[in-house]
């Protein structure tokens, strides 16, 4: 798994490239505890070039957003290939967190829900 992570208009993206597994788990987990010593409340996870997530990976995920939703903050899918949505579903999380096809749809949808404004 690597990782490319970002601040960009006062929100944190997070580019994943591989398998998030038992393996990359704590490495997510490190970026976003990253992002968030920043204070960055909002933050993207861009899966679009993940093949495969366990159950090690969905943990990671719903862990943090139970922290960043107590802070008031979010986190916003992007991009999930069939095969991992289909993950996704089948644990719940998509129920509590967005999906969007692409970071900008994501950022479009900040901006509208609160009034959040970006560079172009």
């Amino acid at each position: 798994m690597e990782l490319k992570a970002i601040c960009q208009d006062n929100i944190g993206i997070i580019k994943l490239i591989g398998e998030l597994d038992m393996h990359s788990a704590s490495d997510l987990n490190e970026s976003i505890n990253t992002i968030r010593k920043n204070n960055i409340k909002l933050i993207i996870l861009n899966f679009s070039k993940v093949s495969f997530v366990d159950s090690t990976g969905l943990g990671v995920i719903l862990g943090r957003y139970r922290v960043i939703a107590a802070e008031n903050g979010q986190i916003l899918l992007v991009g999930l290939k069939p095969q991992v949505k289909k993950i996704f579903e089948l644990s719940g999380i998509l129920n509590v967190m967005p999906l969007f096809d692409d970071e900008n749809s994501a950022k479009i949808y900040l901006q509208k829900k609160g009034g959040y404004s970006f560079e172009k």
